[in-house]
Formats: C-alpha cells, structure tokens, sequence
C-alpha cells in the first residue's frame, strides 16, 4: 500500500495512490472514524490481505518490503556514487 510521493521518491505501481487523492480521501474522515487506511483501494488491498492466511500474506508483505528496500539501496548507491564523482 503505497502512496506515490517525494517521500516514497514519487514511485509508480499498480497499487499506489497519488498523495492528493489519499489526502482527499481521508481528511473527510478526520474526526469522524476511529481508523482509516486513507484511500478505498488501500482499504480493498487491507481486506484482500487480511483474507488470506496470514503466512501467505505475510510472506506478500515481506516481499514488497525486501523489494522497495533494494530498490531504494541501489538508488541511494547511485546517488553517493554521483556526490562523490
């Protein structure tokens, strides 16, 4: 569940959210609901997973964890290698 912004280095996929659909999602929210995922499809992601046995969701998750933690070594990889040049 990600949100496409500077943060996440304005990364694209399948199952992101621009920052300004997820704010316009879940300010209306505030104070009204005890919890939100912020946006619709981060909710239909979160029932999808939470579905599924959790040894089969969790090894979803660790995935995408170990897969936006390579990407993001590499880039800063590439990143310390031009500041050094």
């Amino acid at each position: 569940m990600l949100v496409t912004s500077a943060m996440t280095r304005n990364r694209k996929t399948f199952l992101s959210v621009s920052a300004e659909s997820c704010a316009r999602s879940a300010l209306p929210k505030l104070g009204r609901v005890d919890m939100t995922l912020g946006h619709w499809f981060h909710e239909l992601q979160y029932t999808i997973l939470d579905a599924l046995p959790s040894f089969i969701a969790d090894r979803i998750q660790r995935k995408n964890l170990y897969d936006l933690l390579a990407e993001y070594t590499a880039i800063d990889a590439a990143n310390q290698q031009k500041k050094s040049q």
